[in-house]
């Protein structure tokens, strides 16, 4: 008869230890990877929103050449820098919300 923690201490012994570094860098790829994926989907959809209000507007073809190519650049650098910003601020306590109004 196994038991649940022979079970966890067996899985818990094959996984190898990761180190900080390692957690964060892959979680900067996996950032810049899903940045790179809405960059190319909000840089069509600009794109064809502009074409369309400058066709409306102008009577001709209007747009920004590569504008999906310059997003996808922008969020890919941007999106692991706003999720180490909220990680890194997540993990500071917060003195003023453990602090008790005085009367």
């Amino acid at each position: 008869m196994v038991h649940s923690t022979d079970t966890r201490e067996r899985i818990d012994s094959a996984r190898p230890e990761r180190s900080s570094g390692e957690e964060i860098g892959m979680r900067a790829i996996a950032a810049a990877l899903l940045g790179l994926i809405g960059g190319v989907v909000a840089g069509l959809m600009l794109s064809e929103i502009i074409g369309i209000v400058g066709y409306l507007a102008f009577d001709s073809a209007v747009g920004i050449k590569f504008l999906p190519i310059y997003l996808t650049i922008l969020f890919a650098v941007v999106a692991p820098v706003v999720g180490m910003r909220f990680r890194r601020g997540s993990e500071r306590p917060s003195y003023r919300r453990n602090q008790r109004s005085r009367p």
